[in-house]
């Protein structure tokens, strides 16, 4: 409902533990929130996984980890004021974990404390006495890196069919 503290993990797993995760939020009526998107959640209700955090009345970001249920900090910035509606993702491929906003990598940080696990995990925590529905979570998304293309990837791989030579209309 948006002002009771929520955590939701994927029931199933991915093929490899290098993965993304992504969520679009919007606030609707009051920025005291915490939402949070993570990697590397193991099929258990063990807290255990790497997690970005972006503190919207704080303008704070911070990549975590979370090893049974300890928090940990291994990375934190301070921004601009974080939107009322954004895309947030965090992804882990070998031991280096990156946090994005609206697309755009905002830090990166290497740790090598969770490996092997292959579920995402996404929440959100509100401060004391915040309306209900004041925040949703939609469009949340999850991936194999390996899986994952890009159009730059794409474009790289193309066979360019026009060389750049001048264009010549047929007779």
């Amino acid at each position: 409902d948006g002002a009771t503290a929520a955590k939701y993990r994927a029931d199933s797993d991915l093929a490899s533990d290098d993965h993304y995760a992504q969520s679009d939020y919007t606030v609707t009526s009051d920025t005291t929130h915490e939402v949070n998107i993570g990697t590397r959640k193991n099929s258990t209700a063990t807290l255990t996984y790497y997690f970005a955090e972006y503190r919207l009345n704080l303008d704070r970001q911070r990549l975590r980890k979370s090893v049974g249920g300890t928090r940990t900090d291994l990375a934190t910035k301070t921004t601009t004021p974080l939107g009322v509606s954004a895309t947030i993702k965090q992804d882990v491929n070998g031991s280096t974990l990156k946090q994005y906003y609206n697309g755009t990598e905002e830090q990166s940080v290497t740790d090598t404390s969770i490996t092997g696990n292959l579920r995402t995990v996404y929440d959100q925590a509100p401060a004391a006495g915040a309306a209900a529905g004041a925040i949703a979570l939609d469009n949340f998304e999850a991936a194999d890196l390996a899986a994952a293309i890009t159009a730059g990837e794409i474009m790289a791989a193309a066979t360019p069919y026009y060389d750049g030579g001048p264009f010549q209309a047929p007779m």
